[in-house]
């Protein structure tokens, strides 16, 4: 986006078949944070994270974006995983663009990935700092160790996450059931006002017949055009005290 200086890379939600398999893999996957894991990414840095030796991750969003897939983006076959690359690309962008800024996003599954990717691409000393990450309706993607490695990137303002739900949605909620957490700040949506705080919580669980609308990108729309006015003032550098 050359008029706001910006480079983003959007996941999208569940849509296949192959989609909600990855969302099922509820099962965690340890991930050493050690530099056998980012071995690829040329000039990674590891400082910040290295007094955390391993966490526990999503297993089917971290096989989504972290194993072998055979093609990348234009058909070619490719023994890279997807998030690889990812920061292959988004790097090359920011050679080419330096005073643009790095934003991931995505809805649901979306969401998930978008954390995982922006964790990742966060390793490189190549990408500009701060990445920004704004996730809508997504699921805990890490249990607490992960939450406490991020914490640590953006303590140092390394990577910095607006978490957007509706507050009866009940998929950011679901995997908290079985140790997923969220971090960042919270903008926490209801029908007619909103909060914003590092609270992971003050959500409830909508009634059988609202899951699905209280969870499709219609609702959360609705929702941000209502608070919009507010939601407005509220800027990255502000709110995160840059």
């Amino acid at each position: 986006n050359p008029d706001k200086k910006r480079i983003s890379v959007v996941f999208r939600g569940s849509q296949t078949k192959a989609d909600w398999i990855q969302n099922f893999k509820v099962r965690n996957k340890y991930v050493e944070l050690n530099e056998d894991t980012f071995k690829d990414i040329p000039n990674a840095n590891l400082e910040l994270l290295k007094d955390t030796k391993k966490v526990r991750v999503h297993r089917g969003f971290v096989q989504y974006l972290f194993e072998k897939h055979g093609k990348d983006g234009s058909g070619e076959k490719t023994e890279e995983p997807k998030a690889l690359q990812i920061v292959k690309h988004v790097t090359r962008l920011l050679e080419k663009n330096p005073d643009y800024e790095l934003w991931f996003s995505g809805h649901s599954l979306g969401g998930a990935l978008a954390t995982l990717g922006a964790a990742y691409a966060a390793a490189s000393n190549d990408i500009k700092k701060p990445i920004k990450l704004v996730t809508f309706a997504s699921p805990g993607a890490g249990k607490s160790g992960f939450v406490e490695a991020m914490g640590k990137l953006e303590a140092a303002k390394v990577l910095l996450h607006l978490r957007v739900t509706n507050n009866d949605d009940l998929v950011p909620q679901l995997l908290g059931t079985v140790g997923y957490k969220h971090f960042g700040l919270h903008l926490n949506l209801f029908k007619s006002k909103h909060t914003l705080s590092f609270n992971e919580g003050g959500m409830k669980r909508p009634w059988a017949w609202q899951i699905g609308n209280r969870h499709d990108c219609k609702t959360y729309f609705e929702r941000l055009q209502e608070a919009k006015e507010e939601v407005r003032k509220y800027e990255f550098e502000t709110v995160f005290a840059i």
